[in-house]
């Protein structure tokens, strides 16, 4: 730890820096900040692991990040400077969020003469946080030689001259047993690849001083929160596909942290009911970050959720609602599939496929992509031996071995500028149907060939085999237009209009209804962001109210719950519909 005139000189550099910069900087934690020669420097955004514990309440809760949030940062990072602990403790990300939200930080170890500005930079209120150039001026001043132990923190008063009803830090030394955090000081984390541990932070004013492993070394950037299988080594990432490149470009703004914290923080949000929707009475929202792809567990336990902006899979536990874990991956996922007997989860990314064992939730092996290829959506085989990935960058799907997530074969599928987006295995394995521009192909998975293609008018294409082993159904993203494919021959059987541009796809168990996520082409539309088909009839039948805007859809095994979430950038959370009536 520094000591108290070292601590003072790091926080006057580190505050000078951010008054200084031209925006926020919406990322500064233990993990990011780095001594060089010419003093403190502030990299990148740190992981979810990493930034958990030292954002701000308010980001933490889903606003944007600002001065006052990295000033917030500031005073968490001194407190870790000082003690060599966050001001929240240790523990899963999931916990150093609630800390963050409902309970006060523990200052008792901070020295006494920083006592009180950090208890400013760490108030609830961001408005009465100090600006970063007052704490760079008032940190320049080396401190009086007066004992300074008397000192104490007195809350912040608002205009009316009273204390907030929730902004009273408890900052007096405390023995541990007595720490104020309002959770135990040091849990245990129970993911450990989650854990942030602590560390000896030793600066001398001659030499610049960058500990192993933590505080912004190019090999704390490198690590990943996940133990990966030897003697795989994951390389340097290749150049991002066009449409990623969009998507990663956005990604990069300091908004990457804002989000991130309302993935830990799982909060189930309960909606009023619709008087116009029945399911909305049963209706909940529990917060994550912007989601990828959704999975369901085959004995609908858990539902997994992929992060479009961070290395990161969350699981939702379904008779809580509520997430249970996180689970670091090599990369944001693209696809998320898991196997008949439940006991694997496997994850597409930018550049590889990997795997998860979901009894210990934990990445127990990854492979990497052809060169060319970017992984997107993904199927099991029934029996659990292969995996087939849509190639994303061209019009190709790769079958790989469970196993080894190695490939073994390479099926064309079209030719030129197009991309494979989707795929789904018919429940015998038999076939597997894939979505590419302006077609839908039939594969015969014995033979690794097409054995049929209809066709399919748009670009980002979804397709769902029924559990029945009848029917496929397939949607574009820039249509209105259900496509109905028989399982066996692949031939289209008849298509259905829709009353708006389709985003996702889901069936019930039964095969008699098929979900829909459609967004509206007016405001004026009330019926719902699902729509509901009756494979019978071959209609629409009813809409559901999501309340998020869906795009990614997930049925539990009973079917009598839909799980829904906007799309990538739309907006963020998972909604939890009561779908029994349609079961």
């Amino acid at each position: 730890m520094l000591s108290p005139d070292e601590l003072r000189r790091f926080g006057a550099d580190l505050a000078r820096r951010l008054a200084a910069a031209t925006g926020p900087h919406g990322g500064i934690s233990p993990a990011t900040v780095v001594f060089t020669t010419t003093g403190v420097e502030v990299n990148a955004a740190p992981t979810l692991a990493q930034s958990a514990g030292y954002v701000a309440p308010e980001v933490a809760s889903g606003a944007p990040a600002d001065a006052a949030a990295d000033v917030f940062a500031l005073g968490a990072v001194l407190v870790y400077a000082a003690t060599g602990v966050g001001p929240f403790g240790t523990g899963a990300p999931v916990e150093l969020l609630n800390r963050t939200l409902t309970s006060e930080p523990d200052l008792g170890a901070v020295p006494p003469q920083l006592r009180q500005m950090v208890a400013d930079c760490l108030s609830r209120y961001p408005q009465q946080r100090p600006k970063a150039a007052d704490l760079a001026t008032r940190l320049a001043l080396p401190f009086s030689p007066a004992d300074p132990s008397a000192q104490t923190v007195v809350p912040h008063q608002n205009s009316a001259g009273q204390p907030p009803q929730s902004s009273v830090l408890r900052a007096e030394p405390t023995t541990p047993a007595a720490q104020s955090t309002g959770a135990p000081a040091k849990p245990a984390a129970p993911e450990a690849q989650f854990t942030v541990p602590p560390a000896q932070w030793v600066a001398t004013p001659a030499t610049p001083v960058t500990p192993p492993g933590h505080w912004g070394t190019a090999q704390a950037h490198a690590e990943s929160p996940v133990n990966y299988a030897a003697p795989q080594v994951f390389p340097p990432e290749r150049s991002r596909s066009p449409r990623r490149a969009v998507r990663i470009a956005t990604s990069a703004l300091f908004s990457v942290l804002i989000l991130a914290a309302a993935v830990t923080f799982a909060v189930v949000c309960r909606r009023p009911a619709d008087a116009t929707d029945p399911a909305a009475a049963s209706r909940a929202v529990i917060a994550t970050d912007e989601v990828s792809a959704l999975a369901v567990s085959p004995d609908g336990r858990r539902i997994y959720v992929g992060s479009w902006k961070h290395p990161v899979v969350s699981v939702i536990d379904t008779t809580s609602n509520t997430i249970s874990r996180l689970i670091g991956v090599p990369q944001e996922p693209t696809g998320l599939a898991a196997s008949a007997d439940g006991a694997y989860l496997y994850v597409s990314s930018e550049n590889a496929v990997s795997v998860i064992a979901t009894a210990s939730n934990t990445v127990i092996g990854a492979a990497i992509a052809d060169a060319g290829s970017t992984p997107h959506g993904i199927a099991v085989s029934p029996d659990g031996t292969h995996l087939y990935t849509a190639d994303g960058l061209r019009a190709t799907v790769t079958v790989r071995d469970a196993g080894t997530r190695n490939a073994t074969a390479t099926i064309p599928i079209g030719a030129g500028d197009d991309m494979a987006v989707a795929v789904a295995a018919t429940p015998d394995g038999r076939h597997l149907f894939a979505t590419r521009a302006g077609e839908i192909a039939m594969i015969d998975t014995a033979t690794s060939t097409v054995a049929a293609r209809s066709a399919f008018d748009g670009i980002e294409g979804m397709v769902v085999a029924a559990p029945d082993g009848r029917s496929v159904y397939a949607v574009s993203q820039f249509s209105s237009t259900l496509h109905i494919l028989d399982a066996v021959t692949g031939a289209e059987t008849g298509t259905a209009k829709l009353p708006g541009m389709s985003t996702g796809l889901a069936v019930s168990p039964s095969g008699r209804y098929v979900f829909i996520a459609n967004k509206a082409y007016s405001s004026d539309r009330t019926s719902g962001d699902i729509e509901v088909f009756d494979t019978a009839s071959r209609t629409v039948v009813g809409g559901l109210q999501s309340g998020v805007g869906a795009g990614h859809l997930a049925i539990t095994p009973n079917g009598h719950r839909l799980y829904a979430s906007p799309l990538e950038t739309d907006s963020t959370g998972v909604a939890v519909v009561d779908i029994s009536r349609y079961s």
